[in-house]
């Protein structure tokens, strides 16, 4: 016979026992609604770290160029380029170094030498004390190439995305068509003053593969946390300065008035006054200039030398417009008295003109004459569209990058 359940009876609970009961209930609301606002609040405080670090400040402005503005986060990554430039060079300086087979060996210790020095000077560039001055450099860049951009609109000057895309390429040293020369990578960049020595050759690089290419450029462009877009404009802007400055190349004149003189400087009135007479007694020029080039008088310091054909503004900048008017207005095959220097009244100098014509202008001064005033005008660009914000450099990055 089965046995009978027994109902379990539920006591009630007392008035005391209800009353502690309901506060219990009450706190536990009340932390488990403080826990969940805590939570939020921390989530709220981190989105919005993140929103105003990533989104509000990134889009701020460190520089104006007009109207265009230069943001804290194209800036940021410019300083991380900068800097990964100047790395990639340092180890690239090392490789050359480490490639000397013998150091002792005579042909190469000059060579040697300088790449110790080009290392020396790399290595405290990249010290934490002259973080400051690459941000610097970094935004004059960023400005510079804005300047370009903007005059490029202006005169209509356009790059197709192929010369981009090609331009790209050769920047890392890719060359999509294997059967034509590579291009020579920008990065890192080769001594181009002194040559290595034969003895110690360097290998063969082997031509870089598509997807190798695009593998080091992704990896590039992380390292520096810019966009392909961003980093593409950098390489336009590069691209519209050289047809930039072919344009200018374009303005100026084939030929010009131009004068060929010898020019003598001495630290002495009465030295150059004696040069004179001298000349005047038939003397060569050059034979006196030389003779001051080899003097062993401790008091007399000088020197002489014979300026090809220039033109009266190239010839101004060297020796100032007082001179320069004389270059231009005495006879050819005459000399002048001496003449004191403008700017350092110790100084007195004796120009002789042998040629003076109007001729065609060499392409190396028409080229020089054309950065002259491409520098010129960038600079004055600078001081009526340029405005820098005065904490900038509290948004360049302070770590070091390697690839």
């Amino acid at each position: 016979m089965a046995k009978k359940s027994k109902k379990r009876v539920t006591k009630e609970l007392t008035r005391k026992q209800s009353s502690r009961l309901a506060r219990e209930q009450k706190i536990e609301r009340i932390i488990i609604w403080s826990v969940a606002a805590l939570a939020v609040l921390i989530v709220g405080v981190l989105v919005y770290g993140f929103f105003m670090e990533n989104v509000v400040k990134a889009k701020r402005p460190v520089a104006k160029v007009g109207t265009e503005p230069i943001t804290a986060s194209e800036f940021q990554s410019r300083v991380l380029f900068r800097r990964l430039q100047m790395n990639m060079d340092l180890q690239y300086l090392y490789q050359q170094q480490q490639a000397i087979e013998d150091p002792t060996d005579p042909n190469a210790q000059y060579y040697l030498e300088y790449l110790q020095n080009q290392i020396r000077e790399l290595s405290a560039q990249l010290s934490p004390a002259n973080a400051p001055f690459i941000a610097e450099q970094a935004l004059d860049q960023l400005i510079r190439e804005e300047i370009v951009r903007q005059e490029a609109e202006r005169r209509g000057i356009t790059l197709s995305p192929v010369e981009i895309d090609q331009a790209v390429a050769g920047f890392f040293g890719y060359d999509p068509s294997p059967s034509t020369p590579l291009p020579e990578p920008a990065l890192p960049l080769t001594p181009t003053d002194v040559t290595a020595p034969t003895s110690t050759p360097f290998p063969t690089q082997a031509p870089m593969t598509a997807e190798e290419y695009n593998r080091y450029r992704s990896q590039f462009l992380k390292a520096i946390d810019a966009s392909e877009q961003e980093f593409r404009s950098w390489i336009e802007a590069s691209l519209l300065e050289d047809k930039l400055r072919e344009a200018n190349l374009s303005e100026i004149p084939m030929e010009a008035e131009q004068v060929k003189i010898h020019y003598m400087t001495v630290n002495s009135e009465e030295k150059a006054g004696e040069f004179v007479a001298r000349l005047e007694a038939g003397e060569d020029f050059e034979v006196l200039a030389q003779e001051i080039q080899d003097s062993e008088d401790d008091q007399l310091r000088g020197y002489g030398y014979e300026w090809e054909w220039l033109p009266r503004d190239e010839i101004e900048k060297q020796i100032g417009p007082t001179l320069t008017d004389l270059a231009f207005s005495m006879d050819v095959g005459r000399h002048s008295q001496p003449v004191q220097e403008e700017e350092d009244d110790t100084w007195f100098t004796v120009i002789k003109v042998i040629g003076r014509e109007v001729r065609e202008l060499d392409e190396s001064v028409r080229e020089r004459m054309r950065d002259e005033r491409f520098n010129e005008w960038l600079e004055a660009q600078r001081e009526a569209l340029v405005v820098r914000e005065d904490n900038y450099l509290e948004y360049a990055p302070e770590i070091q990058i390697e690839l």
